[in-house]
């Protein structure tokens, strides 16, 4: 296979598989944040093939100024890829913009010193491309260690004895005007030395969200975990979700519990779970998010969860 049949297959394998995973939501994806920060981390090394192939196809075609007309049409699409996603449910993100434009830098200043005599210069320029490309995905490979921290301790859903938690659990309004905050705290851990300090904010369902993967809840009787309220009493709700679609509310489970003032202990049989839809059973082989959240507040409210297990 010549230079030119293998450039023009690698730059249909990158553009498709560019903007087919550029245009398939993920917020419902197991692991969607790991997900999430993979794929940005990719537009690095898309990008980069993208500019090479186009480049390598203009000038075996004799285009003038191929690797200008390369780069600018690189560019070019990753502006339209960002400009186009919210039609798909997508978020425009600048930084994916930034990396995949990165990523065209990086071919482009490969192919304008590719016949520089110099002969430190190409393992400089490949030393540096690494480099940048590591520190591109080092928020994926985090969220990937925070994956792998949350099966090893399962079936502990929770108990903030480790920094990994805190990138399993997200508040669920982080776009609010006045968002829930969550921490690590020294205060009120019911197991261990740590809990997990919530500062609910003035949104609509504030509160957290653990996004847990398609886990396999079926061999055990209830979900558990202790909350310490240190004002007044409250209302929490609890939504379960498996891995079919969950856009209706019938489709999952939701439950609420009173939130007594001082220190709380939280069982739910998840023989309740399982069943409690009219529409069918949740599917607790497959529990791919839990949710917990209070109504929208009048003034922020600050209580403190901890040890979130099955037993």
């Amino acid at each position: 296979m010549n230079l030119s049949a293998l450039s023009h297959k690698l730059l249909v394998i990158a553009l498709l598989a560019l903007i087919t995973l550029a245009f398939i939501p993920i917020a419902g994806l197991p692991y969607h944040r790991a997900v999430s920060e993979t794929m940005d981390a990719g537009h690095f090394p898309a990008f980069m093939i993208i500019t090479l192939c186009a480049y390598i196809l203009l000038k075996r075609a004799a285009v003038p100024r191929p690797l200008l007309i390369a780069t600018l049409s690189s560019i070019c699409l990753a502006l339209a890829i960002e400009l186009i996603q919210p039609f798909f449910s997508r978020t425009q993100s600048s930084r994916d913009f930034f990396v995949g434009n990165l990523g065209i830098l990086a071919a482009a200043i490969g192919i304008h010193f590719r016949r520089y005599p110099q002969w430190w210069l190409k393992p400089m320029l490949v030393t540096a491309t690494l480099v940048i490309f590591a520190g591109i995905a080092t928020p994926a490979y985090r969220e990937w260690l925070a994956v792998a921290w949350q099966h090893r301790q399962f079936p502990v859903l929770g108990d903030f004895e480790n920094t990994q938690d805190l990138r399993l659990w997200d508040p669920t309004d982080p776009d609010s005007h006045s968002p829930t905050r969550i921490s690590r705290s020294v205060d009120h851990a019911s197991h261990g030395k740590h809990s997990l300090m919530i500062e609910a904010g003035l949104s609509s369902w504030p509160g957290i969200v653990n996004n847990t993967g398609d886990m396999n809840w079926a061999a055990f009787k209830n979900l558990r975990f202790d909350i310490y309220n240190p004002t007044e009493p409250f209302i929490l709700h609890l939504r379960v979700d498996d891995n079919q679609d969950i856009d209706d509310y019938d489709e999952r489970f939701n439950n609420q519990v009173t939130v007594e003032t001082g220190r709380n202990e939280i069982a739910i049989p998840l023989s309740a779970v399982e069943v409690q839809r009219p529409m069918r059973r949740l599917h607790l082989n497959a529990v791919r998010r839990i949710v917990l959240y209070l109504d929208a507040q009048p003034a922020p409210r600050t209580f403190y969860i901890d040890h979130i297990r099955l037993e």
